[in-house]
């Protein structure tokens, strides 16, 4: 019978010191903030999108100082499935306590599964940002020596 493990989901996260309270509908609530800002942290931070726009990303075989994988196409489909991925999480994340769609497990999974793509998305860009900005000769570069 479909939606009938929902009243049950619902009996196990329940607190039962605080009867009203809901960890269910916490975890929406939750996933509609931080959702929205992982987009800004991912999209819009500190000119990615210029300093991609800047560089020449040629494969390695073009150019051997080009890059293995991430080309430009291949930055662009992968930024914008990502971006995709969190808004439709939002959606999601705004439908279900509003009543439009039935909590489940798999909701629930699906949710945190794009958590898991956009948090590990935005450390390897922090990681990769930083290596970049701390790299050996990068001091000399920028005083002109």
């Amino acid at each position: 019978m479909p939606g009938s493990d929902t009243p049950r989901l619902r009996q196990i996260v329940t607190n039962p010191l605080h009867p009203g309270w809901n960890q269910l509908s916490d975890f929406y609530t939750t996933m509609a903030q931080i959702l929205p800002l992982l987009l800004l942290a991912l999209i819009w931070d500190s000119a990615y999108l210029e300093r991609l726009h800047g560089q020449q990303r040629q494969k390695r075989r073009e150019n051997p100082s080009g890059v293995r994988f991430w080309t430009k196409p291949r930055v662009r489909v992968y930024t914008l499935f990502v971006a995709s991925v969190v808004v439709v999480a939002i959606a999601i994340s705004l439908l279900v306590p509003g009543g439009m769609l039935p909590d489940s497990l798999g909701l629930r999974i699906t949710l945190a599964s794009a958590l898991i793509v956009v948090l590990g998305t935005l450390l390897t860009r922090i990681y990769y940002d930083v290596v970049w900005a701390t790299a050996p000769g990068r001091d000399d570069e920028a005083r002109g020596d």
